[in-house]
C-alpha cells in the first residue's frame, strides 16, 4: 500500500522470480528467506510458557539472593552472573581465602538456586541462611 502497488503486480513479480524460499537473506547469510515467515514463529502457548519459566527464575534468583550473606552476593554476582565471571584466585585474592573455599561458597550457592527452582512457589522453605 505504501508504494501503491497492487497485490496482483506483487504476486505476478514473485511468481517471474526465480527466488528460492531456501536463499540466504541478511548480513550473516544463515537465515533462510523462509524462516522469515510467521509461520515458522513459536505460537503464543510456547512464548507463554517461555516467559512463565524466565518470570520463575527470576524470583527463585531473587529469592536466592535474599537468602545469602553479603559475600555470597557478591560471589554469585562476580562469579555465576556476571558476563565476564572473575576466577576463582581473583575471588580467593578479593575475599583473603583460598580458590577451595571460593569453590565451596560458590557450590552451596549453586545448590540454594537448584533448590529454589525445584521448590517453585516456596523457595525460602528450603533455603539455609547464609554464612
Amino acid at each position: 500500500e505504501e508504494l501503491d502497488v497492487s497485490e496482483e503486480a506483487i504476486v505476478s513479480v514473485v511468481k517471474r522470480s526465480d527466488v528460492s524460499l531456501d536463499a540466504p537473506v541478511g548480513d550473516d547469510g544463515d537465515t533462510a528467506m523462509v524462516e522469515l515467515f510467521a509461520g515458522n514463529l513459536d505460537d503464543p502457548e510456547t512464548l507463554l510458557l517461555g516467559s512463565e519459566e524466565d518470570e520463575l527464575v527470576r524470583k527463585a534468583l531473587a529469592d536466592v539472593m535474599g537468602n545469602l550473606s553479603d559475600r555470597e552476593q557478591e560471589i554469585m554476582q562476580m562469579r555465576l552472573l556476571s558476563p565476564e565471571p572473575k576466577t576463582l584466585q581473583e575471588l580467593a585474592d578479593e575475599f583473603d581465602v583460598s580458590r577451595e573455599r571460593v569453590r565451596q561458597i560458590e557450590s552451596r550457592i549453586k545448590g540454594k538456586v537448584k533448590a529454589a527452582l525445584a521448590a517453585g512457589d516456596e523457595p525460602d522453605r528450603v533455603l539455609p541462611p547464609g554464612d
